[in-house]
């Protein structure tokens, strides 16, 4: 019984996480459809080389592909039914992310929030370690 039970758990909790990968919020297409595709990020307090550092590092540690190491960084990340794409221009004490061309399914276009949200978590936390 207890294998059961432990089976019935697995297959549960694959199939919340797999769902929860490919829910794409409302907004994230309104966004787009409205040309709503650049996003600013400030107040980060570091210098801008450490700003860039912890944006590369952080594109690295989320699996981002770094398509140009340059100013705008680009990158891309594709997972199941997405791809998105970002342009992150470094600036002092901000970051422009545009995410123009990014699209679900192949043909919609879309702003990925989720993951821009959860890059900027791994941005500011590189921020403090490399301020130290």
């Amino acid at each position: 019984m207890k294998r059961v039970f432990a089976y019935i758990i697995s297959v549960i909790s694959i199939l919340t996480f797999s769902a929860c990968a490919v829910i794409i919020s409302d907004e994230s297409y309104s966004m787009a459809v409205h040309g709503q595709t650049m996003m600013k990020y400030e107040n980060f307090n570091c210098s801008q080389e450490t700003l860039r550092n912890a944006t590369l590092l952080a594109l690295e540690e989320r699996g981002w592909i770094i398509t140009d190491k340059n100013n705008p960084i680009k990158a891309r990340l594709t997972k199941l039914r997405q791809d998105a794409r970002l342009a992150i221009d470094v600036r002092p004490n901000s970051l422009w992310i545009e995410t123009k061309g990014s699209l679900v399914d192949g043909n919609k276009a879309y702003v990925p929030i989720s993951y821009l949200n959860n890059l900027l978590l791994s941005i500011r936390k590189n921020v403090q370690i490399l301020s130290k």
